[in-house]
């Protein structure tokens, strides 16, 4: 309850009090005129006396419940009514008439009220009891009421002023205990509403992160399934090429059974030309040399690059070879031709090599398109991995074969020997290399697998995060609207 509400409180029980108490007089004196103790001019001047101040105060009241004046009519006018009831009155008790109403003005805590109101009072009985006693009313009889007036309304406005000063005191006491409580009230709603501000900005900073977080989240969901839809696709294109990597070992098998063929009859034609014939020098060969400097996936997609390419030389090499070994053909059915009958032997095995070199040629062409379109879906596989890498392929092909023969023939077969076995040897690494591609091929394809297991996983993992953070910000929404309502009580 505020000073305004105790105010008009007050004001309140002082004009219900004041109305009785008039309201009392009024009867009692009306009862004295019906007994023809007072006159009918005396009555109304008193009525009037007793009404105007009283509806004066409630008008005061009506338009201010908590005026300040409204004290100073109610007592004013009910100190005129008791002085004209003192003075007037038959009964030596008049004098109590102050007592009831003056008691009630200590609500106001006002000392200075207080102390006037006691004097105007001590002032008047004492005024009425030397009257009495200068025109001699005064009998040995009335002398003890006369005493016991004047000690009565001493001794009261002693008390009163007393209790007054000491109620003030209490009052004042109790009302600055209750401000310090108040204020340490305020203090600590004050240091309550900053922790609320705190918390409240704690939790939209928190809530701006979880923002930015499921964004995050979302983002990276996306990702992992486009890395997941990656991964299949890679899977799928291994798959591919490991059918192309079995085609390609079914026709190296053929080239080399070809080639073996190749051997055999380019011994019997060495034999036949002359077992005497003497070799100058054996071709000599450079191998390509690959180093894998790329790691996992990307360096298994670079190895079988290189070695799709290798391939593709090697092949060009074995048709090259096959041309040049028609051309060797060749030249043996024209050197067996001047041999005559003597030749025709020779000539018969040059023509069988010649078919064996367009066979040859054949199926380095099959084998040169299969890696053609191998090495489109390692481009591809590989592009689908890394869109940065590119492959360096570096080879080296020093095949300079610089021979002379004694003879034409001789240096022919012997020069088509030495090519028969550079196919052999190329054979070899052909197969070599297609079994790396294999190995390289199954490699990706568990690498592929893992990658979308582990996409699949991380997906489901970013899923529950994304359910987490949904809940964390239900909570982070709730402890703001407990910040909001503590605003509600801010001061």
């Amino acid at each position: 309850m505020d000073e305004k509400q105790v105010k008009q409180l007050t004001n309140k029980v002082v004009l219900i009090i004041n109305c009785l108490l008039s309201l009392f007089l009024v009867v009692g004196y009306v009862g004295e005129y019906i007994k023809g103790v007072r006159t009918l001019l005396y009555i109304v001047v008193f009525v009037t006396v007793v009404v105007v101040p009283i509806t004066a105060a409630i008008v005061v009241y009506n338009r201010n419940k908590h005026s300040g004046i409204l004290k100073y009519i109610t007592l004013i006018g009910y100190l005129v009514i008791y002085t004209i009831a003192l003075t007037t009155s038959h009964s030596a008790l008049s004098f109590v008439y102050i007592f009831p109403i003056i008691v009630m003005y200590i609500l106001y805590f006002d000392l200075r009220l207080t102390v006037v109101s006691i004097i105007y009072v001590f002032a008047v009985n004492t005024g009425v009891i030397a009257y009495k006693i200068i025109s001699g009313v005064v009998t040995t009889k009335t002398s003890t009421d006369i005493t016991i007036q004047f000690a009565a309304v001493t001794l009261f406005g002693i008390a009163l002023i007393l209790s007054t000063k000491l109620s003030n005191l209490f009052n004042y006491t109790k009302i600055k205990s209750l401000k310090d409580q108040q204020h340490k009230q305020e203090e600590i709603l004050s240091n309550t509403m900053k922790a609320a501000h705190i918390m409240e900005a704690n939790a939209k900073e928190l809530q701006n992160f979880m923002n930015k977080l499921n964004l995050s989240m979302n983002q990276v969901t996306g990702a992992i399934d486009e890395i997941s839809k990656g991964a299949q696709e890679t899977s799928e294109n291994m798959t591919q090429q490991s059918i192309y990597s079995q085609k390609i070992s079914e026709l190296i098998d053929v080239t080399s059974k070809l080639s073996q063929q190749m051997g055999e009859l380019s011994k019997n034609s060495a034999e036949d030309v002359g077992k005497g014939l003497d070799i100058v020098n054996q071709l000599n060969e450079r191998a390509v040399i690959v180093n894998d400097q790329s790691q996992r996936v990307e360096a298994l997609m670079l190895e079988l690059k290189e070695k799709t390419n290798e391939i593709l030389g090697i092949t060009s090499i074995i048709s090259g070879i096959s041309a040049q070994t028609n051309l060797l053909s060749l030249n043996a059915s024209i050197e067996a031709a001047r041999a005559g009958e003597s030749g025709k032997g020779f000539a018969v095995v040059a023509d069988e090599i010649r078919q064996l070199a367009d066979q040859s040629k054949q199926s380095t062409s099959e084998i040169s398109k299969i890696i053609n379109d191998l090495s489109t879906k390692v481009i591809e596989c590989f592009n689908q991995i890394e869109n940065t890498k590119t492959a360096n392929i570096e080879q080296n092909d020093n095949i300079k074969v610089t021979k002379e023969v004694y003879d034409n023939i001789s240096n022919n077969t012997n020069k088509l020997f030495g090519n028969i076995e550079e196919v052999n040897y190329k054979i070899n690494t052909i197969v070599e290399s297609n079994d790396q591609i294999k190995e390289s091929i199954n490699k990706i394809a568990a690498v592929s697998q893992q990658t979308a297991a582990s996409s699949q996983e991380a997906n489901s993992m970013a899923y529950e995060n994304m359910n987490s953070a949904e809940e964390l910000m239900k909570k982070i929404n709730e402890i703001i609207a407990v910040a909001d309502e503590m605003k509600k009580y801010a001061i």
